[in-house]
């Protein structure tokens, strides 16, 4: 799917205030995100999926961008 939801469409998509995806990523908890070189934080609709399914609501998840590319 891609990508392209930022913090406030993740966080819509799961039922919870952007707030806690931020502290979650602080904590090093929550679903898998993509920092990329630009500061910005991309999450994937697949992969919100299947945190919330996995059960894993501790499991830290992070991956930083440097020049990848984002396109299927």
């Amino acid at each position: 799917m891609g990508w392209n939801l930022d913090t406030r469409a993740a966080a819509a998509y799961l039922g919870y205030a952007a707030h806690t995806l931020e502290c979650w990523r602080w904590e090093r908890r929550g679903p898998l995100y993509l920092k990329l070189p630009s500061g910005a934080i991309r999450y994937d609709r697949d992969a919100l999926d299947e945190w919330a399914k996995s059960g894993h609501w501790t499991k830290p998840y992070r991956h930083d961008l440097e020049g990848d590319d984002l396109s299927d």
